[in-house]
């Protein structure tokens, strides 16, 4: 984030950095200490997607590899590794360049003076087609999605948090479907949650489901929030009491039954839409935000809908949508994903995929 009169020096520098970059081998071998010091200190919400990415789509796909690198596998990052990476990735084709603030003839002069002569990844386009056909881990995330449990019984960094059992439960919702993916935000929205500790005191957000049915009757619930992830994976993110695990992974399962065969009244479902809409427009504050936002949308789709656009796509959503997409996604079976030492108690995927048979 720079001044506007800077926006030259600061086009410079991102183009030095991104297609020159220096690699010394000492800063290697000292970033490669601080990543194994992150990731002994990763937090069970952290291991808990890990694991859930894992199980959903299997560890030989992109989205179920994990994003903090294993110990074991530190030993081969090198200069030499990170170089082949820059030259594979770092590419024409792959690249998108947003700016927030700034005008846009301008910039698009900046970004052809410094980037324009950047080359297209070496055969990457013909490979990625040819992979589609042949390689099932470059398939849509959708239709990757395997399900399945992930059981971690590690020791947690936290000492707190090392007494409850850390448990998720998530499906995979139809994201690839562009017209859905608001909808499953207000759903998200609509269950809500936190952690117990919020559930007290008024103006906290306790209307949404999960804090109305879960932490304000469930005293063993340390925590309990809906999420949504990137790769369209959606579910309940907890914590509890070790004795009650599986009634805790029960009410999971209970609360997104609920939203796919149960009415969804007006006014919760007008709640949800506005938290929503409050919250798309108060990323507007932040240019930085704006500038994600962008590329994020640009780099899935190809085009960029605005933020009003997206409040009115919001406006739109009905109670039968929400019944839909999450009816669609228990149709995908779940995931279920814990950590911890005191994991005993969380039921089998098998034995949660049976209360859906019931």
């Amino acid at each position: 984030e720079v001044l506007r009169e800077h926006l030259e020096p600061a086009m410079e520098l991102l183009a030095d950095t991104l297609l020159v970059p220096k690699f010394d081998a000492m800063e290697v071998e000292e970033m490669k200490g601080v990543m194994s010091l992150v990731y002994a200190q990763m937090t069970p919400d952290q291991l808990l997607r890990e694991g859930l990415h894992e199980a959903a789509f299997g560890s030989s796909h992109p989205l179920g590899q994990t994003h903090a690198c294993p110990l074991d596998l530190l030993d081969g990052l090198a200069v030499d590794s990170l170089k082949d990476y820059q030259a594979k990735y770092v590419a024409a084709d792959r690249m998108v360049l947003v700016g927030a603030g700034v005008d846009h003839d301008e910039f698009k002069g900046l970004a052809q003076r410094y980037l324009g002569d950047t080359l297209p990844a070496k055969g990457m386009a013909s490979l990625i087609e040819e992979g589609k056909k042949a390689d099932p881990a470059l398939k849509k995330g959708s239709l990757a999605y395997q399900g399945g449990e992930s059981r971690n019984p590690c020791e947690l960094a936290d000492p707190i948090k090392k007494e409850f059992c850390h448990v998720a439960l998530s499906w995979m919702s139809t994201w690839e479907e562009p017209l859905d993916r608001v909808p499953i935000c207000v759903l998200q929205n609509l269950l809500g949650g936190g952690n117990s500790f919020s559930a007290g005191g008024p103006g906290k957000g306790m209307y949404s489901r999960l804090y109305r049915d879960v932490l304000n009757r469930h005293h063993d619930v340390e925590t309990a929030e809906a999420h949504v992830e990137a790769s369209g994976l959606f579910g309940i993110i907890g914590a509890c009491n070790p004795p009650f695990a599986e009634k805790m992974v029960y009410i999971m399962a209970d609360q997104v039954a609920r939203l796919a065969f149960s009415p969804i009244t007006e006014e919760e479902l007008s709640r949800a839409k506005n938290m929503l809409k409050c919250n798309v427009l108060t990323c507007l504050e932040s240019h930085h935000m704006v500038f994600e936002d962008i590329g994020q949308q640009l780099i899935y789709d190809d085009e960029y809908i605005p933020p009003v656009e997206v409040c009115a796509m919001i406006d739109a959503v009905t109670a039968a949508d929400i019944n839909r997409v999450a009816q669609a996604a228990i149709a995908r079976g779940p995931t279920l994903a814990s950590v911890g030492p005191h994991i005993q108690n969380v039921p089998s995927v098998e034995k949660v995929k049976s209360w859906f048979r019931q």
